[in-house]
């Protein structure tokens, strides 16, 4: 007679993924299928390969002072009286 079972790999991913989607907000459930994953299936590659650029853009130069343009004589006569 033919055994009919799943291998043990296939067969514990698909009780655990079972009851990780019972209960999606289990930490457990979720910590152990990190370790039976890479376990079963071997490490787990990562899908955005790195180095990540900054999370910000690198912060602007400090504006160079240069000529300015001279400023244009403001008559006093008006706010002496």
């Amino acid at each position: 007679m033919a055994d009919k079972t799943l291998p043990l790999s296939s067969a514990t991913i698909s009780i655990a993924t079972f009851a990780f989607s019972l209960n999606s907000s289990s930490k457990l459930w979720l910590a152990i299928l990190k370790t039976l994953v890479p376990k079963f299936l071997g490490p787990v590659p990562n899908p955005l390969p790195g180095p990540f650029p900054p999370p910000f853009p690198p912060p602007l130069p400090p504006p160079v002072p240069g000529p300015f343009p001279t400023p244009l004589p403001v008559p006093l006569y008006p706010l002496l009286s």
